[in-house]
């Protein structure tokens, strides 16, 4: 199967030094710093991972591998090769493959509580959370979440996807566990219902206020960056960042 993985990771290499890219970059810069562009660019939003509308885009059936790690990497770079050939945005197409640390698993873990959802029965259908916090003394139940890591596993599985797919792409590792925002999580908490917002506005601001007031992570949540506090967050070993 690495042959298959080299093959794709060697199209993608290719793609991401098409000249186009090299444009595009510096049609962004100039757009950031605010400076005058003849087009404003535009970003069509896919989200990471295997979500529905990726699978859409590319079914199951046209990923060869079977290994979790192997199928990971394949759809990674699957997904760099359908934006380069369909869609024909100005994203600026970048080569880097990313995979979450191992970590130990359940939601009671990071916030002290599992966040509730209710799934339809129609697999294309939305889930929505339901609330967790319903009343002020719920928030009792809530502890600020710490960043937690398996450092032996993580560098395994960081060397052998290294090891699958050579020197053609870099591997690098992400972790969004808080999400963007504390408002986001502020969501998750109270439910997707407008009776859950609307029951009382003193709790909104309760849970706004605890997910705001003290850990580390608050303060450097107001930077709406919270990747950047995990990485500091995270093992300073080089070879994670190579």
């Amino acid at each position: 199967m690495s042959t298959v993985l080299r093959e794709l990771a060697h199209q993608v290499r290719e793609a991401c030094a098409h000249p186009r890219y090299g444009q595009l970059k510096a049609v962004w810069t100039r757009h950031n710093r605010l400076q005058k562009v003849g087009k404003i660019p535009v970003s069509v939003h896919l989200h990471r991972g295997y979500t529905r509308t990726w699978k859409e885009l590319i079914p199951p059936e046209r990923l060869l591998s079977r290994d979790p790690l192997e199928r990971n990497l394949e759809l990674q770079l699957r997904q760099k090769l359908y934006r380069h050939h369909e869609i024909p945005d100005d994203d600026v197409l970048l080569p880097t493959i990313w995979l979450e640390p191992v970590r130990p698993s359940g939601e009671e873990r990071l916030w002290g509580v599992a966040l509730q959802r209710a799934t339809p029965d129609d697999p294309k259908g939305a889930y929505t959370f339901l609330p967790i916090v319903r009343e002020e003394a719920d928030i009792a139940k809530l502890h600020y979440p710490r960043f937690e890591v398996d450092e032996p596993a993580t560098q395994l599985l960081v060397d052998r996807a290294r090891d699958l797919l050579g020197d053609l792409v870099p591997v690098k590792l992400f972790s969004d566990e808080i999400r963007e925002s504390p408002g986001e999580r502020i969501i998750d908490f109270l439910g997707n219902s407008s009776g859950a917002w609307c029951w009382k506005y003193r709790c909104i601001q309760e849970t706004q206020s605890w997910c705001t007031r003290k850990p580390p992570c608050a303060r450097r949540w107001s930077g709406s960056c919270p990747w950047r506090a995990i990485a500091s967050w995270t093992s300073t070993s080089p070879t994670w960042r190579r």
